[in-house]
């Protein structure tokens, strides 16, 4: 997603364009990622790691 992060790291059009054509020319059908950081303690500090294990559960 373009625009700043929770870190106020910005992820410009450039950025996102970038990364869809890495995707795309590695085969993938997109890329997701998210702050380590959050997923650690939760968003309310209440649900550690729910997106890893998420994905892991998924898998």
């Amino acid at each position: 997603m373009i625009g700043p992060d929770d870190q106020n790291d910005n992820l410009t059009l450039s950025d996102a364009t970038q990364l869809t054509a890495w995707a795309a020319s590695m085969g993938l059908y997109g890329v997701m990622t998210w702050n380590a950081d959050v997923d650690a303690g939760g968003v309310d500090g209440n649900a550690p790691y729910a997106y890893s294990l998420g994905i892991e559960n998924a898998l």
